[in-house]
């Protein structure tokens, strides 16, 4: 069963302006607070200027009652997207029952108010280490598929595409297309990181607005998105404006391009290139191959070489050349002992020679000999009459004693 207030029932139901009023009595009793958005299409009628006050971040907006002289007391002239704070107090129309705002106070949030709190904030997002180097990610060689954020039929939606396409053709996109001039572009481009960051195939992701006023690049130092961005789990360039824009985005993004077209040129390499790096590498590669199967020749052929020198037949070759010359030592030296020892043996002879009876013989000598074979040395041993065996040089012959011995 539904709770409700004391005394109300079906039988016994508020009337209408009865809520109103209750509702009129508690807004009126609420403070006074300083609030701050941007003017929407200021419209004056009579002495009241009624405006619409919309919230910078979110896609939110109140109707704002401004009194002709709390208006004319704005420094500038304000138009659509000035950024104002405004001392407001809530204001119940019970006719209509809507809920409105009545400025006391009135003035623009200048530049260098914005300047302040975007210093601010940069400061306190690096205090906590948002912008540590080591907190950056790598961007992959070749992603699979790019994830894009930018405007619907941007020249920063084109520059990214067709430079990254023509760098490498194969290049596929996930766009993902927001408002950029809206109080929602923050949480617009928050949600599409988080959807992006969902698709497996994506593996970069590309942030990119082209150039525009200081009021423009606002929405990229918003804090929600910023920290949406220093969280996000792939990595993320950030490619906003030109190269002197500097939003806090370019802080916590692992890699800040200076514009789109550089964003193009970062998160793809070129095609070319990296064909002419590779057919240096397989230049070089093939000078190495060269060169290795080279050594590796010289290496072969030293070893085969190492092993004929230490193989068996080497051996075997070396010690045969080693028995021949043996063989040829022997023969010299015998050969020499031989003729050393013929020369010997003839100069042996020859003196034998000299000394053989045979040689006397020949000389003219004869040896006598008796009867009986006995040598013949004095002539006192044959008597006369006793026969006489002689023999010479070619045969022997017998004689006989005659004369006397003493008469001889």
């Amino acid at each position: 069963m539904e709770t409700t207030g004391a005394g109300s029932s079906p039988e016994s139901a508020f009337r209408l302006q009865d809520i109103s009023r209750q509702l009129g009595d508690y807004i009126s009793r609420l403070n006074r607070v300083w609030v701050e958005g941007q003017l929407v299409g200021p419209k004056m009628y009579g002495r009241l200027v009624y405006v619409t006050l919309r919230d910078a971040d979110v896609d939110m907006s109140m109707t704002m009652v401004v009194p002709a002289d709390v208006w004319g007391s704005l420094e500038e002239t304000a138009t659509d997207g000035t950024r104002v704070v405004a001392l407001v107090s809530p204001e119940w129309w019970a006719k209509k029952g809507s809920l409105n705002l009545r400025a006391h106070a009135l003035r623009t949030v200048g530049i260098g108010d914005l300047l302040a709190r975007i210093e601010h904030l940069r400061k306190t997002l690096e205090v906590e280490g948002l912008f540590r180097p080591e907190r950056k990610k790598p961007l992959p060689f070749m992603p699979r598929v790019v994830g894009l954020i930018t405007g619907r039929d941007t020249d920063a939606l084109k520059d990214v595409v067709i430079n990254a396409r023509r760098r490498w053709p194969a290049t596929r996109f996930e766009v993902r297309e927001i408002a950029l001039q809206q109080a929602g572009t923050p949480v617009a481009a928050a949600k599409a990181l988080a959807e992006l960051q969902e698709i497996p195939e994506v593996d970069v992701i590309v942030i990119a607005r082209g150039g525009g006023s200081f009021e423009d690049l606002l929405p990229w130092s918003d804090e929600g998105l910023v920290r949406a961005v220093a969280a996000a789990y792939k990595p993320v360039v950030s490619a906003i404006g030109h190269e002197n824009d500097h939003p806090i985005l370019d802080d916590v993004a692992d890699v800040r391009a200076s514009t789109p077209t550089d964003a193009a040129n970062k998160i793809v390499p070129d095609l070319e290139d990296e064909t002419a790096q590779v057919t240096h590498l397989k230049g070089r590669l093939a000078e190495h191959q060269r060169r290795w199967l080279q050594a590796q020749r010289q290496h072969v052929q030293m070893a085969s070489a190492a092993l004929r020198a230490r193989s068996p037949r080497a051996v075997v070759t070396l010690r045969q050349q080693e028995l021949v010359a043996v063989r040829q030592r022997i023969a010299s030296v015998t050969d020499m002992r031989l003729h050393r020892e013929q020369a010997r043996v003839e100069q042996l002879s020859h003196r034998l020679g000299a000394l053989s009876p045979f040689a006397v013989l020949a000389r003219g000598y004869a040896v006598a000999t008796t009867a009986d074979g006995r040598v013949i040395r004095s002539h006192t041993e044959v008597s006369i009459g006793d026969f006489v065996d002689v023999r010479v040089h070619e045969g022997q012959f017998r004689t006989v004693r005659t004369d006397d011995p003493k008469e001889a």
